[in-house]
């Protein structure tokens, strides 16, 4: 263990010193095969009310009683993005990843990668202020999120959302770690499906929103540095060790479930039956789509659900391509595990599987979206077998949508991060 927590080090550090041997590229056939002992010895390891008036989700976490709950590891990510409707004479460009764990009501960790802040003389200062909002709704950016945050466990001189400055440094970056312990992830109150927002001036000031993002669920996070086109045999080991790692702590301290331990209010409640659940989900291209698909997908999905009614998802998007190559204009619609959004399409996770879903749907599939002549799509869908709430529902997923129908298995053209919303 204590060389793998080495290897963890090496690796989120980027270390140029190795603490393996490095291989010459005459032995690509011995690294090989040390990659496919990884790989065996890691499968082997893997084997052993609104009544109306209420617009939070009526969410908690599952019963402290149970046996699971107190190891239970839940993990979400936030992947922040300038305001595009920040005043244009502030020059940020606020962007990168933040990534939050907790075990069970423990200690939220938040861990800060972010990159972008003006350094000019006139922004010397070097403190933001750092905000949690009620909605994670990024229908008009930053300026639809909602008021701060209430939380009725927050320290007493805490203004509401208000959890303190990040410092970014001379190179305009803030990268560190802090820890919240009147913050969960789930719960009724808790930060799932919300938005985080940065600040121009520290947390005391009332300046411009300059960033902001919706919090959604995510896996372990190792912060593996990406192997280089050069065959780097460490780093393959590296990724290899850390698979192994990451099976025995799941086997040992109940990580195998990544997926965040949620449910809505008990049914007796009288307000739940009449309490309307509302989430938004702003949909962009994915970045990392081939190029000569061209297109831009873009645009707002909008989703309400009374109690455990019927789920109502309203499309409002525009961007598809409309050329002869693209004549057939049907498109899958699928949601995902994951609302982490750390390399955009390609980090939401494998594909969603609800046990309630229809017996011949396949995991995560929605059927297919049909975009008309103008590359534009608005209709409104339902879904007796979706939930916004729930351990199993929507709330912090992604939802992605296809270059084909849903039968195929084409490329993803544009996702987003479900986060709450309020009435529309």
């Amino acid at each position: 263990m204590l060389l793998i927590e080495h290897v963890f080090k090496a690796a989120q550090t980027g270390s140029n010193r190795s603490i393996l041997p490095r291989f010459p590229p005459s032995d690509l056939k011995m690294n090989a095969f040390v990659v496919l002992c990884l790989a065996v010895v890691a499968g082997f390891a893997s084997s052993t009310a609104r009544n109306e008036a209420n617009v939070n989700i009526y969410l908690h976490l599952s019963d402290d009683e149970d046996p699971n709950y107190a190891n239970t590891m839940h993990y979400a990510q936030c992947e922040m993005e300038p305001n595009a409707f920040m005043p244009g004479t502030l020059h940020h460009r606020v962007h990168g990843s933040i990534e939050m764990h907790q075990r069970g009501d423990g200690p939220l960790s938040m861990s800060f990668h972010l990159t972008g802040f003006n350094t000019s003389e006139d922004f010397a200062a070097h403190n933001h202020g750092l905000q949690i909002h009620e909605y994670g709704d990024m229908e008009h950016g930053c300026d639809t999120i909602g008021e701060l945050y209430h939380n009725e466990h927050a320290p007493n001189h805490a203004e509401p959302g208000d959890l303190g400055d990040l410092h970014d440094d001379a190179h305009g970056e803030v990268n560190a770690t802090r820890t919240f312990d009147w913050l969960t992830i789930g719960h009724n109150d808790g930060i799932l499906g919300r938005s985080l927002a940065i600040l121009q001036g520290d947390h005391t000031s009332h300046t411009a929103i300059i960033a902001c993002c919706v919090i959604g669920r995510s896996n372990a996070h190792y912060s593996l540095k990406p192997v280089s086109p050069v065959f780097n045999m460490n780093a393959l080991i590296v990724l290899g060790l850390a698979a192994i790692a990451g099976l025995a702590s799941a086997s040992a301290r109940n990580e195998a479930n990544v997926n965040i331990y949620l449910h809505l209010a008990d049914d007796d409640d009288s307000d739940y039956a009449n309490t309307m659940h509302y989430a938004q989900c702003e949909m962009e291209p994915n970045a990392f789509m081939p190029g000569t698909l061209h297109h831009r997908v873009h645009g707002s999905i909008e989703m309400h659900q009374r109690g455990d009614g019927p789920l109502s998802m309203s499309f409002h998007l525009t961007g598809f391509n409309t050329s002869e190559d693209f004549a057939a204009h049907n498109h899958g619609l699928q949601i995902h595990e994951y609302g982490d959004m750390e390399h955009g399409c390609d980090t939401i996770g494998e594909l969603y599987h609800n046990e309630h879903a229809p017996d011949h749907a396949e995991p995560g599939d929605l059927g297919d979206l049909h975009d008309d002549e103008h590359g534009e799509v608005n209709s409104t869908r339902t879904f007796n077998w979706l939930t916004i709430g729930h351990r199993d529902g929507v709330l912090g997923r992604s939802l992605a949508i296809l270059q084909g129908d849903h039968t195929s298995h084409t490329a993803i053209i544009a996702c987003c991060v479900i986060g709450r919303s309020n009435a529309h």
